[in-house]
């Protein structure tokens, strides 16, 4: 077992070991077997790091999908289940967090260009200048990323509202917004802060 590291679950170190293996082959009963054991613990961690429910959830759904398709890489001689599961949730938390705090810098940027714009003339024209090529570059965007960076940003959607609105799971519109606004930088142009 790692050092400092107490296994909440009810499972020993070879049971675990053993639905690692099974899950590995891709046996969904052993994978209900350790998100079940090990679900409780995995949330609470991750809402320890991101101190946000929802992210604690995306979180936990993250870490589990690693587990599914990473299940071979688990190294008993390393560590056991409990473990790995715990560096699994910290990196998924640290990555969560980090891709909130691009969004939010990228929402802070563009609601402060906005506000930065002012009435006259020739700033009016360049403000329609770059709308123009903001739309255009939209509209090169496929219709599901558009639909949900316009949710999102033009009517401040939140994604969970962004998710309900077009009936998709809250993760497939937040790869959707990251990938759009990725595509959306290059093709009009690095925003400040961004």
């Amino acid at each position: 077992m790692a050092e400092g590291f107490t296994d909440p679950g009810s499972l020993s170190s070879v049971e675990a070991n053993n639905l690692v293996r099974r899950v590995a082959q891709q046996d969904r009963n052993a994978f209900a077997t350790v998100v079940s054991e090990y679900g409780s613990f995995v949330y609470s961690r991750a809402l320890k790091l991101t101190q946000n429910p929802q992210a604690a959830e995306d979180v936990a759904q993250v870490v589990f999908s690693n587990l599914w398709t990473k299940a071979a890489q688990f190294d008993a001689q390393r560590g056991n289940l409990f473990a790995w599961l715990t560096i699994l949730t910290r990196n998924a938390s640290i990555d969560h967090l980090r891709v909130e705090g691009r969004h939010a810098r990228i929402a802070t940027s563009m609601k402060q260009q906005l506000a930065a714009v002012s009435p006259t003339v020739g700033k009016e024209m360049e403000r329609k200048e770059r709308q123009s090529e903001v739309r255009a570059a939209l509209d090169q965007l496929g219709e599901s990323q558009r639909k949900a960076i316009e949710l999102a940003y033009f009517e401040g959607l939140t994604y969970v509202e962004v998710a309900e609105r077009l009936g998709e799971p809250e993760g497939t519109v937040k790869s959707r917004i990251r990938r759009g606004l990725q595509q959306l930088a290059r093709l009009v142009g690095e925003i400040d802060g961004i």
